[in-house]
C-alpha cells in the first residue's frame, strides 16, 4: 500500500481511522452492515494493531523493566538474557498476535455459533478482533502508567480479558442480535471457543518461534526423562512425616533450619549436631545475595571455635541461596559436606564440598552438571555408602521440568547416578521436594504443577518410592 493510500485511509473525513472506531465502539452493526461508509477491514485491522504496537512498545520501554521480577544474582546469564529476551517478544507482539490469532479463534466462535447470520464472518471477525486489541492495549497502557512500571503480569491479563471479553460480547449481540433465549447460549459459545483457541495457539506460538526460530543457537540444554521403573506411587499423607534425622554409624544426626535475624546480615543455614562437634553454615548476605559462607565447628562441652573454614567467596555475580544450603555429616570418612546450588554464565550446577571435621581442611571441591537451563536443590539425605541430592531441573525450550535424583560417592563426590523423571508436556513442573531414606528404598515427596486444557493450574502432590538398586549407571 503506498503512502498516500495511507494518509488517504486516516484522514478521509468520511471514512476516517477515528469514525470507524467510534463507531464499532457505539454501533459495530452499522460498520458491518455498511462497510463502504468505513475503513476496509484489512486496512483498519491494519492500523490499529501498528498503532497499539507501537504505544505499548514505547510504554513497556519507558516504564517497564523485565528483570524486576527475576533475582539477577541467582541466574544464569544465559538464562537471564533469554527469558529477559522472551519478555520483550512476548509483550511487542501482543498487538500483532491478538490480531492474527484472535481474528481467527474469534471466526470459528462465530462461524459455529451464527453461520447461517451472515456469509462474510471473517470480515465480523477482523472488524471486531481489531477493535477490540485497540482497547485491550488502552486499557493495558493506561494500567502500566498509572502503576509507574511493571511487565505484563496477571493483573494485565485480568484487564485485557475482561476487556476483550465484554466488548466482543457486546459486538456479537449488536451484531447478530439474536432472540434472548438464542443469545445467551451462543455469545457463551463464541466466548468459550475464542478463549479455548487463541490462548493455546498464542502460547505455544509465540513460544516455539522464540525459542526454535529465533534462538536456535542459543544453545539451550533439552534433558529428557528417563525410564525408571517407579515400584509405588501413593498419597502424600499416607508416609510417615520425617523426624529431621538420619541414623548412621555411630551419630545421631539433627539438621535444624535457622532464619536470618533481620538485625544481622549473617544467615545461619542448618546445624548438624554430632556426639562430639556442633557443625553450622553462616552465610554473609546482606540484602539476600550471598557475599560468604563459612562452615564452623564447635565443641559440644563449651561451645568453644573449633576451625571455621570459607567455602564460598563471591567474585563475580553468581551467588548461592541462602536459603538452601545444606550441610551433612559423614562419619565414615570423618568429613562434613556442603550442598548447594551455584550459577555460570551457562547454566546453574551443584556445589559439593567436603571438610576434614577434625582440622577444617577442604578435602575436595566439585561441581556437577545436570546439563539443564536452571535447577533448584531441594533436599540432601545420606546413608553409610551414598549421598542422595534431590530437586528440579528446567528447559525453557520445551517449557518444562523434571525432577532429579543424584546419586554421590560421599568420598571422592563424584556421581555415581543420575535420574531425571517427569514429564515433558508444555508448563508441566515436575520437582522433588524432600527425600527419605527407608530401608532400601528412597522416599520422594513430588510436586507437579501444571495447567488443565492449558487454564487450570493443578498442583499434585505424591509420594514416589525407588529402590536404592534402580538408581545405579
Amino acid at each position: 500500500m503506498k503512502l498516500k493510500e495511507i494518509i488517504h485511509d486516516i484522514f478521509d473525513i468520511d471514512r476516517s481511522l477515528a469514525k470507524t472506531f467510534v463507531t464499532l465502539f457505539v454501533n459495530p452493526k452499522e460498520v458491518i452492515d455498511n462497510p463502504g461508509r468505513y475503513m476496509k477491514p484489512w486496512h483498519y485491522a491494519t492500523y490499529v494493531v501498528t498503532i497499539s504496537s507501537l504505544m505499548f512498545w514505547t510504554v513497556i520501554h519507558l516504564l517497564g523493566d523485565p528483570t524486576e521480577n527475576h533475582v539477577l544474582w541467582a541466574m544464569p546469564e544465559r538464562v537471564l538474557n533469554l527469558t529477559n529476551g522472551y519478555i520483550h517478544f512476548y509483550e511487542n507482539t501482543q498487538p500483532l498476535k491478538r490480531l492474527l490469532l484472535g481474528a481467527f479463534a474469534f471466526y470459528l466462535g462465530i462461524l459455529v455459533a451464527f453461520y447461517n447470520a451472515r456469509k462474510s464472518l471473517f470480515t465480523i471477525a477482523l472488524y471486531m478482533t481489531g477493535q477490540s486489541v485497540f482497547l485491550v492495549f488502552i486499557v493495558q497502557s493506561l494500567r502500566m502508567i498509572i502503576l509507574e512500571g511493571g511487565v505484563l503480569n496477571s493483573g494485565d491479563s485480568i484487564a485485557g480479558i475482561l476487556t476483550h471479553g465484554i466488548y466482543l460480547t457486546y459486538a456479537a449481540m449488536n451484531v447478530f442480535r439474536p432472540k434472548w433465549w438464542v443469545m445467551v447460549p451462543k455469545v457463551m459459545l463464541v466466548t468459550i471457543i475464542y478463549y479455548g483457541v487463541y490462548p493455546i495457539l498464542s502460547s505455544l506460538g509465540i513460544h516455539n518461534i522464540y525459542y526454535q526460530v529465533l534462538n536456535r543457537n542459543a544453545n539451550f540444554y533439552d534433558p529428557r526423562p528417563d525410564k525408571v521403573s517407579l515400584v509405588s506411587r501413593v498419597p502424600t499423607t499416607e508416609i510417615k512425616e520425617n523426624e529431621g534425622a538420619n541414623t548412621f554409624g555411630h551419630s545421631r544426626l539433627k539438621y535444624v533450619q535457622h532464619e536470618r535475624s533481620e538485625k544481622s546480615p549473617f544467615a545461619w543455614g542448618q546445624l548438624v549436631s554430632t556426639d562430639s562437634f556442633q557443625l553450622a553454615i553462616q552465610s554473609l548476605a546482606p540484602l539476600g545475595e550471598v557475599s560468604e559462607v563459612l562452615v564452623s565447628c564447635y565443641s559440644n562441652n563449651d561451645l568453644h571455635l573449633k576451625w571455621s573454614t570459607n567455602i564460598f567467596k563471591k567474585f563475580d555475580r553468581y551467588s548461592p541461596d541462602s536459603s538452601r544450603i545444606f550441610l551433612r555429616f559423614d562419619s565414615a570418612h570423618k568429613t562434613v559436606l556442603a550442598f548447594y546450588r551455584i550459577s555460570n554464565n551457562r547454566n546453574s550446577t551443584i556445589r559439593v564440598t567436603a571438610i576434614d571435621i577434625r582440622t577444617g581442611t577442604v578435602n575436595y571441591r566439585k561441581d556437577i552438571d545436570v546439563q539443564a537451563d536452571d535447577l533448584s536443590l531441594n533436599d540432601v539425605a545420606m546413608d553409610e555408602a551414598d549421598i542422595y541430592l534431590c530437586g528440579g531441573v528446567s528447559n525453557l525450550y520445551g517449557k518444562f521440568g523434571l525432577g532429579f535424583l543424584i546419586r554421590l560417592d560421599p568420598a571422592t563426590g563424584e556421581v555415581k547416578a543420575r535420574r531425571l523423571i517427569g514429564e515433558t508436556n508444555f508448563s508441566s513442573l515436575t520437582s522433588f521436594e524432600h527425600i527419605e531414606i527407608v530401608n532400601n528404598k528412597l522416599v520422594l515427596t513430588t510436586s507437579r504443577d501444571y495447567k488443565r486444557l492449558m487454564y487450570f493450574r493443578t498442583i499434585e502432590w505424591t509420594t514416589i518410592t525407588v529402590d536404592k538398586s534402580e538408581l545405579s549407571q
